[in-house]
């Protein structure tokens, strides 16, 4: 049995910390509101309360051989990068974990034009949390340990938590790429197995969605409007998220958005 911690409160840091119990790993979750507690317990987990801006913890960290630290999708800029430092100061009282995995999402790439990255693309973010996620990323890896940077697409499950990851729409239009939860989870041991230190990999589904078909979508198949209808500018945004590496390393993603909306419009 493995010992992993996984420090977020987010939606696709439940979804790791699923994965890890369903395969009878002990899994300790570094968490900022109470809230979330029950429904870690409920899987089997150990929560751990924490204020990391101010360096305050409810119990010293546990020893464990793998840390993955899930960057939240928006927060201060400040308050956040000292929240980081001061974790990784946490970390260095214990034995070093075998590896330090940092998952980041697409805030981080900046508004683009509709061009394609992969882990070779350096990210140009435009905006102040943009930029803290990026020095957070450049952190983890100068922390010391053997670490690496998995970087997603916005991730789904059910409807309700499509629509949330879909956020609201611009007036001009934009890529979004997306990763279905059954999928973060399947690429969790392939990326724990295969990254080496330093490295980048990417986990998104095949095909980038531009907003306006997911709008379409939205409103021809579920009988409501999105959080904000918009007439839709000319001009594209956004960047195509690439997941060739992954796939070369073995993995094949199972699901695809873009098939859904196809299926639906049969």
């Amino acid at each position: 049995m493995y010992r992993l911690l996984v420090v977020g409160d987010s939606y696709e840091a439940h979804t790791i910390t699923r994965y890890f119990r369903s395969k009878n790993q002990r899994v300790f979750c570094l968490i900022g509101h109470s809230e979330a507690a029950d429904s870690i317990r409920g899987i089997g987990a150990e929560p751990i309360f924490a204020d990391l801006p101010s360096g305050e913890l409810s119990q010293p960290l546990p020893a464990v051989q793998f840390v993955i630290f899930v960057q939240p999708n928006q927060g201060e800029k400040d308050p956040y990068l000292k929240g980081v430092s001061n974790f990784l100061g946490r970390l260095k009282r214990n034995p070093a974990p075998t590896f330090l995995l940092c998952v980041t999402g697409l805030e981080i790439w900046g508004r683009g034009i509709g061009d394609w990255v992969d882990e070779s693309t350096i990210p140009q973010p435009d905006t102040p949390w943009g930029e803290a996620l990026l020095k957070a990323e450049r952190r983890i890896l100068l922390s010391g340990y053997a670490a690496g940077i998995l970087r997603i697409g916005k991730v789904y499950g059910n409807h309700d938590s499509f629509v949330k990851a879909a956020g609201d729409f611009e007036k001009i239009d934009q890529y979004l790429s997306f990763l279905h939860e059954d999928d973060l989870m399947g690429v969790m041991p392939r990326v724990l197995k295969k990254i080496k230190a330093g490295g980048v990999l990417i986990a998104s589904e095949d095909e980038p969605l531009l907003e306006s078909e997911v709008n379409r979508y939205l409103n021809g198949n579920f009988g409501q409007p999105v959080k904000k209808p918009v007439g839709f500018e000319t001009g594209i945004r956004g960047v195509r998220l690439r997941n060739t590496a992954l796939k070369n390393l073995g993995y094949r993603f199972a699901h695809r958005v873009g098939g859904l909306f196809a299926q639906n419009e049969r």
